[in-house]
């Protein structure tokens, strides 16, 4: 204060800046840092690589990941490097991906019969039908189609006539194996 009792300006000015700057990390600090981390600069990045947009949300348990798309140029190698980024600013692991477009409904058959052969695929942890179904379904009916196989989730992609359709199917976990000695002993 002053010789007659007033406050400068000056001071309620810093006071004002150094409140706003507290009140913002407090509050926003969280939203800040997400924003730098997977914000302007990365989404250029990933929209390079035919992600136009991409955002997580809880459901229960699960971390899900919605992903808007065009053309994913390399979509086990774009995806993975997205999920490792996305896991590693979490916390957390992603568990489902929903590709929210393109969505081409033309493209459905052609996936359903490519499920069958995933499902067993999953089932018995044996992989090698994929590759053989999806040159079938070029054969058969056109539709380009490839299977690739991540770190965690089977990625798919399918083309025809300039309609794109993509899925990810989480591999199952491994499971632990108990080894038993002679006699039923553990």
């Amino acid at each position: 204060m002053s010789s007659q009792g007033k406050i400068p300006i000056k001071r309620i000015v810093w006071g004002l800046a150094a409140f706003a700057l507290t009140a913002g990390l407090l509050f926003g600090g969280n939203a800040l840092a997400q924003r730098i981390k997977f914000g302007s600069v990365d989404r250029t990045y990933w929209s390079s690589q035919g992600i136009e947009k991409f955002e997580t949300r809880q459901e229960g348990q699960d971390l899900i990941l919605e992903v808007e798309a065009k053309e994913i140029k390399n979509q086990r190698l774009t995806m993975e490097r997205l999920i490792h980024l996305l896991e590693k600013g979490k916390g957390r692991t992603i568990n489902r991906i929903i590709y929210l477009s393109p969505e081409a409904l033309a493209l459905e058959p052609a996936l359903n019969k490519l499920s069958f052969a995933l499902t067993e695929a999953r089932a018995m942890g044996r992989y090698t039908l994929l590759p053989a179904v999806a040159e079938a379904l070029e054969k058969e009916d056109g539709v380009r189609t490839t299977v690739e196989i991540g770190e965690e989730f089977i990625f798919i992609a399918m083309e025809k006539d300039g309609d794109r359709l993509y899925r990810a199917v989480r591999l199952p976990a491994l499971s632990q194996t108990t080894v038993s000695k002679p006699g039923g002993e553990r």
